[in-house]
């Protein structure tokens, strides 16, 4: 119970927000475009992976505002900034998969 209320409180922050939108996008166009079963894999393997990393973001810079409190500090900073980059990251990659996967199918219409 307690991971549902972790997904349900995710689903709260905007960038996951956005990573919804972008996930049932892709979804849609998966079916639209009927790919194969290897593309599927790959399609969830990449958005798993920007989910994963979006919910580590979040609970790393829940707990450093949480420990930082009202005060700013360099190290909290580069924590949530490195925190965000891995999830820059991983879209980065996802991005590239996603091309990789509909260009085939998007030439063929």
């Amino acid at each position: 119970m307690h991971a549902i209320d972790g997904i349900i409180r995710l689903l709260y922050e905007p960038n996951a927000r956005i990573h919804l939108l972008v996930t049932l996008v892709v979804l849609a166009a998966g079916l639209y475009l009927g790919i194969d079963g290897a593309s599927w894999i790959l399609i969830i393997i990449a958005t798993g992976i920007v989910w994963i990393a979006e919910a580590f973001n979040t609970a790393l810079e829940k707990v450093c505002d949480y420990a930082s409190g009202e005060e700013w500090h360099l190290l909290i900073k580069h924590a949530k900034d490195i925190s965000a980059a891995a999830v820059l990251m991983a879209a980065v990659v996802s991005i590239c998969i996603g091309v990789f996967v509909f260009l085939p199918y998007l030439k063929a219409l």
